[in-house]
This record gives C-alpha cells, structure tokens and sequence, in this order.
C-alpha cells in the first residue's frame, strides 16, 4: 500500500496535468486528460512500482 496525502496527490496531478497540456499545445496532438480520481489509479500504480523495483533502492535504503 502507498501512502501519501492529498496534497501530494493534488501537486502531482497538478504537474501531470501541465506537462500534457504543453505536450498538447506544442505537438498539437490531442491528448486524453484524466480527472483526478482516474489519475489517483496511475500515480498509485506507478509508485507501487517505485517502491518494489530494486533499481530505485540499494543496500543503504537511499532512493534514487
């Protein structure tokens, strides 16, 4: 289980949500938005596999 705040949730959505919008704008693609709850499911997922995958830690319990 991740834990996080929603606050964290709500900043990172915030950045997913600017980086579309610019990739957007300047490649003129359209771009499918998530709402926020849709965007709660990646940002879970993805730090799931942050925090399971051995690339991102070593011996010491430091991230990468």
């Amino acid at each position: 289980m991740v834990m996080y705040t929603e606050r964290q949730l709500d900043l990172a959505f915030a950045a997913y949500v600017v980086q579309l919008t610019k990739i957007k704008v300047e490649q003129g693609i359209e771009i499918f938005i998530p709402d926020r709850e849709d965007f709660r499911k990646i940002y879970e997922a993805v730090w799931e596999d942050i925090l399971e995958d051995d690339f991102y830690s070593d011996d010491s319990g430091l991230r990468h």
